[in-house]
């Protein structure tokens, strides 16, 4: 609105009341109380004197009123596919769902007696590891079977620390540390 108020300002147009046009001021018709942005409907169309008019009026042949139509229907895209498999860190290989059935049956049947919670689900991260899930899918898992546990809370905050440890322990048999 006021980008238009010093459009009309610079073109003369300052008096706010015809009786305030003298001395070369010029009556701008512009109402002052409606400030919203609807206002601009209140703006006077085309002056009576066609050398009042202050507004570029652009009357080429090639110009023609908008169709918002047909800009939508051409500029419209579909949102964009993600293709790309995501990376695992660990495993291409194909999950084992009989040893990953066997890890959270262990999981949700172990005493949930205290001090016991951490290394069980340490257990439960090794497991699924040695099952073949990926460190995305290891994360998933442990956050579904953190409502299991004694005190879940505590489970979800172990999840990083349960992933950053699986990244140097080697699943085997034993499930030793890496060396």
């Amino acid at each position: 609105m006021r980008g238009i108020w010093n459009r009309l300002h610079k073109a003369g147009f300052e008096a706010d009341r015809v009786s305030e046009a003298v001395d070369g001021r010029r009556f701008h018709g512009f109402d002052w109380s409606k400030r919203p942005a609807t206002s601009l409907f209140y703006l006077p169309c085309q002056a009576a004197d066609p050398a009042g008019n202050i507004f570029l009026e652009f009357l080429s042949g090639e110009r023609r009123p908008l169709e918002p139509i047909g800009w939508i229907k051409k500029y419209h895209r579909e949102p964009e596919t993600l293709t790309e498999r995501a990376v695992d860190d660990w495993s291409d290989a194909s999950v084992d769902w009989a040893k990953l059935d066997a890890a959270t049956a262990a999981w949700r049947n172990a005493p949930k007696t205290p001090g016991n919670g951490n290394r069980d689900f340490f257990k439960l991260g090794l497991s699924l590891k040695a099952a073949g899930l990926s460190q995305s899918g290891i994360e998933a898992q442990l956050w579904e079977e953190a409502i299991f546990a004694r005190s879940p809370t505590k489970r979800r905050r172990q999840i990083p620390s349960v992933i950053r440890s699986l990244k140097i322990y080697k699943v085997g048999q034993s499930g030793k540390k890496a060396a």
